[in-house]
């Protein structure tokens, strides 16, 4: 009969960390929202988070998709890619200096 008091014991213990397990889950699912960082007029938003990030990579500094991803498919050799890229490209800023009625022609 000694089990008896030891089985109570470990049952007193597993109720416990159930317990301590719901007073967690309760006080993670009460997340408040972060402040936004502002700049003078502008909010600063975060786009994504970076969880492992590889410091002994190059970084891309440019503010222009253009060239971010040129860059990219360059890095994967997708040839074929940045050719249809750069030709998208250039149907896009043929298409910025033409009028309204002909502006689809260019763009479909």
């Amino acid at each position: 009969m000694p089990r008896q008091p030891k089985i109570i014991s470990v049952k007193r213990t597993s109720d416990k960390n159930k317990e301590d397990i719901k007073v967690l889950k309760r006080a993670l699912k009460n997340k408040s929202t972060r402040p936004q960082i502002q700049n003078g007029k502008k909010y600063i938003n975060l786009k994504r988070a970076v969880i492992n990030p590889d410091c002994e990579s190059k970084t891309v500094l440019t503010d222009s998709t253009w060239t971010y991803v040129e860059i990219l498919l360059n890095q994967m050799k997708a040839e074929e890619a940045v050719t249809y890229w750069r030709q998208a490209k250039n149907f896009y800023i043929a298409s910025e200096q033409l009028d309204l009625i002909s502006k689809p022609l260019t763009t479909y």
